[in-house]
């Protein structure tokens, strides 16, 4: 399993929280680029996630379900569980 800090840079790149970050809670703003890119890093992320949609859509693939989440839907990641985003509309804007 990663830890959020070795899982981070899938998103922000080098642009990773300032240092004495003792990795307790992270949100970032992301949009359908970025987030598809959590299909390229294969395993399971050792920490709670969370994802408000704040424009457009998005489906993923939880637990053997497809799931599409609309404006205000909350999803809520568990360790352990693989998710995979498979498609965002052109608009998607959301909050990790």
């Amino acid at each position: 399993m990663y830890t959020l800090n070795e899982y981070l840079p899938v998103f922000v790149g080098d642009d990773l929280p300032e240092k004495g970050w003792d990795s307790g809670m992270y949100c970032l703003e992301t949009d359908g680029a970025k987030i598809l890119r959590t299909n390229l890093q294969r395993g399971f992320v050792s920490c709670f996630a969370f994802m408000v949609v704040d424009k457009g859509w998005m489906t993923i693939h939880y637990n053997g379900r497809d799931l599409t989440l609309h404006p205000n839907d909350l999803y809520i990641y568990s360790p352990g569980f693989p998710v995979d985003v498979i498609a965002t509309s052109d608009d998607f804007n959301g909050f990790a």
